[in-house]
């Protein structure tokens, strides 16, 4: 963590701001010494603040900077918005991981990086709002485990407030990743690092117990859920789900539900002597 120095660093030989870092990055990504100087004198003076900023506050700010400064002929080039964006974005990415983001390490040429996955980033979270919808109501223990599944592809679609990071991080195993752990895609990495703790957790882990607790309903789920009502803990119901869906007693309930099932087929195949080995397994429960 970041001391108050760092965080709020003073300016240097008066109101100059020379040798601030965010200042200098600001200047490598097309903006004037006047121009990046504004962002000192708004009280953006580090990159931990511009990272707590949002999209909209940043815009604001800069229309701010052109409104008071416009007439002395201070312009910030559209491109040169764009890419205090993408570091914006880069800043509170890293921050969510755990990950550093030292600003005077940020070039022009990690700006065009960043700003394409901060486009990629909106462009996937449009699509799956749009094709992905939470499983139903829970009602039946033998759906437990195709029911688990769809929650947690829903889950990977369903961004939260901690940097619109997927609702599936609190939903996954590890609590702490370690620096050895390698994941797939950029989504997995942002579910299997984001820290799982701060305000912006919290309200993420309340959030995905209200979602658990409208899917369980009154169903047998609910005795599982019902704890973790007080303080709200999604991660909490959640394990507890996991623990009842792997435990020996939905699996003996499982394995005596498929063998119900197969009793009661008739199906005689679609030739003579047509094997049951041969046959799909019971409808839900995969292969015996």
């Amino acid at each position: 963590m970041a001391n108050n120095e760092e965080q709020n660093p003073l300016p240097v030989g008066g109101n100059n701001w020379d040798n601030n870092p965010l200042k200098a990055a600001l200047m490598r990504l097309g903006l004037t010494d006047v121009a990046a100087r504004e962002f000192m004198e708004n009280g953006v003076t580090s990159i931990h603040q511009l990272r707590v900023l949002s999209k909209e506050a940043l815009i604001r700010l800069i229309k701010q900077i052109h409104r008071d400064q416009g007439g002395a002929g201070l312009i910030i080039p559209f491109m040169s918005q764009e890419y205090i964006q993408a570091m914006r974005f880069w800043a509170q990415r890293q921050f969510t991981l755990g990950l550093p983001f030292d600003v005077e390490t940020f070039q022009i040429h990690d700006a065009y990086y960043w700003l394409e996955k901060m486009q990629e980033d909106q462009e996937a979270g449009d699509a799956a709002d749009d094709l992905i919808k939470p499983p139903e109501v829970f009602k039946k223990v033998e759906e437990g485990i195709p029911w688990s599944e769809q929650l947690l592809t829903y889950a990977r679609s369903k961004k939260g407030k901690n940097n619109a990071t997927p609702l599936a991080y609190i939903l996954r195993e590890h609590n702490v990743a370690t620096p050895d752990m390698t994941f797939p895609t950029e989504l997995d990495e942002k579910i299997g690092r984001a820290i799982l703790a701060g305000p912006l957790y919290a309200a993420d882990n309340a959030d995905m117990y209200d979602l658990l607790k409208s899917l369980a309903g009154n169903g047998p789920l609910w005795p599982f859920i019902q704890p973790f009502e007080r303080t709200r803990n999604g991660r909490g119901a959640w394990l507890a789900l996991v623990q009842y869906f792997e435990g020996d007693t939905m699996k003996a309930r499982l394995k005596a539900a498929a063998y119900q099932a197969i009793t009661r087929a008739s199906y005689q195949g679609p030739r003579r002597n047509f094997e049951f080995s041969s046959s799909k397994s019971a409808p839900g429960f995969g292969p015996l």
